[in-house]
């Protein structure tokens, strides 16, 4: 049996090896029943929650993410969150591997959003802006960038120290990022908006979109959830979801936009498989406004884990007694990136996600990955990434208190470290950085 951690998984599956997991996984038959959630009982303290995420094809591999959250660690300043995957043989259920499981959920949940992106994003989209200071940003713009031809790079947060940081994370891989203090701005000459927040009031407005944008919602991965207004999705040209099952139970966005009659059923045109199986062309006009609605689902999880397993070694990996060593500079970054947890707290998925709403509630739901159909989504936000334990699955935080409808500026927690949770006069918003999905 192996093992492979967050420096392994990140190594044995760059993007385009990610995305042609997914693109083959997406294609072929595959099993991924609803989630299941358990609750558990803590002696004097709140009850805790076992989820399970399974997936799998007949007569050839079978797996499953657990993920178990614990409300009360937080009062000993411990994780509440902790995710691993399982992958079993299929035709006698041995055990083949065991992976992070925060570290798969980021990796499929941002190569999904670049999957999408390379059907629904305009050929030359050249800047990118994203929408919170979560972990989870580090991996969308990669996967982005692994994509398309993005030259600028715009992050937002409501608390600029938050986007500073943020920004010298990116910088750190290689990604020049931009700190703007206005969104609408920024988003009125966006080719590619990325949304990875808990938000719970709009961010993103349909009027600031300009002709031909592209707009990836990572976040919102409950029904409640929202980071765009109504207005944006009735103005998409194109909406297509990951799974159309999960979007249409636990997509924020799309949930409130159909319950409020800016969007039917039918507008939904397309889920990843549709895209995948040329059932759909994607985009076929440059002036056309797209969106990419993500909740995570366990075909995702699944495609991350079997590309990982199938994988060659690296030269790194080879004569090395732990399965998973990568690079020296990404076993370095890796170190510096536990480090960073450490100082702010750890748990799944706050690393990708803001959780402005804290609550351990979230950050499960980040760490599964999923949505409705499926599960709670990964971070899909949540989403949930990009360090030592980069997943959309980190969205830790104290309590879970909804905070005010939004103006212009959304409430969002610090990258690494899973804040508490904050109010807002103007909106309630997280960003997202590992969902527990």
């Amino acid at each position: 049996m192996r093992y492979f951690d967050a420096v392994a998984i990140r190594a044995r599956v760059p993007w385009p090896r990610m995305l042609a997991a997914l693109d083959a996984m997406l294609k072929d038959e595959v099993a991924a029943p609803l989630r299941a959630h358990h609750p558990i009982e803590v002696p004097g303290e709140p009850t805790a929650s076992l989820l399970l995420m399974p997936a799998w094809r007949s007569g050839r591999r079978l797996g499953v993410k657990l993920v178990t959250v614990f409300p009360g660690n937080a009062r000993r300043d411990e994780r509440a969150v902790s995710a691993v995957y399982a992958l079993f043989d299929a035709r006698n259920g041995a055990l083949l591997a065991l992976f992070d499981g925060e570290e798969i959920t980021a990796r499929r949940t941002a190569g999904a959003s670049a999957y999408a992106a390379k059907r629904l994003a305009r050929a030359d989209a050249r800047h990118l802006v994203v929408v919170g200071s979560g972990r989870i940003a580090r991996e969308l713009v990669d996967a982005h960038r692994s994509v398309r031809p993005i030259e600028r790079v715009s992050l937002w947060s409501r608390t600029p120290e938050h986007a500073q940081a943020a920004a010298a994370n990116l910088a750190k891989y290689g990604h020049p990022v931009t700190v703007v203090r206005n969104l609408e701005t920024a988003v009125r000459t966006a080719d590619i908006v990325c949304c990875a927040t808990l938000s719970t009031a709009p961010l993103v407005l349909g009027a600031w979109l300009p002709p031909g944008v592209h707009l990836d919602l990572v976040g919102a991965f409950r029904s409640h959830m929202r980071e765009t207004d109504d207005a944006a999705i009735a103005r998409a040209d194109i909406v297509v979801v990951d799974n159309r099952a999960a979007a249409l139970a636990e997509g924020g966005d799309i949930v409130q936009a159909m319950r409020n009659g800016a969007l039917g059923e039918a507008a939904i045109c397309a889920d990843l498989a549709d895209l995948a199986r040329g059932a759909h062309p994607g985009r076929t006009r440059a002036d056309e406004v797209t969106v990419f609605k993500s909740v995570g689902f366990a075909l995702e999880d699944l495609a991350a884990a079997e590309a990982v397993f199938d994988g060659l070694p690296l030269e790194s990996e080879r004569g090395s007694r732990k399965e998973g060593a990568g690079s020296r500079a990404d076993a370095e970054a890796s170190a510096a990136e536990a480090e960073e947890e450490d100082e702010g707290g750890s748990g799944v998925g706050a690393e990708s996600l803001t959780d402005e709403e804290g609550g351990t509630e979230a950050t499960a739901a980040v760490a599964m990955g999923g949505g409705g159909g499926e599960g709670e989504k990964e971070g899909c936000c949540c989403w949930p990434h990009g360090d030592a334990t980069p997943s959309i699955d980190d969205v830790e935080g104290s309590a879970s208190k909804a905070p005010p409808p939004v103006a212009d500026a959304p409430v969002d927690a610090p990258p690494p470290p899973p804040p508490p949770p904050r109010s807002s006069s103007s909106a309630a918003q997280g960003e997202i950085g590992a969902r527990p999905e």
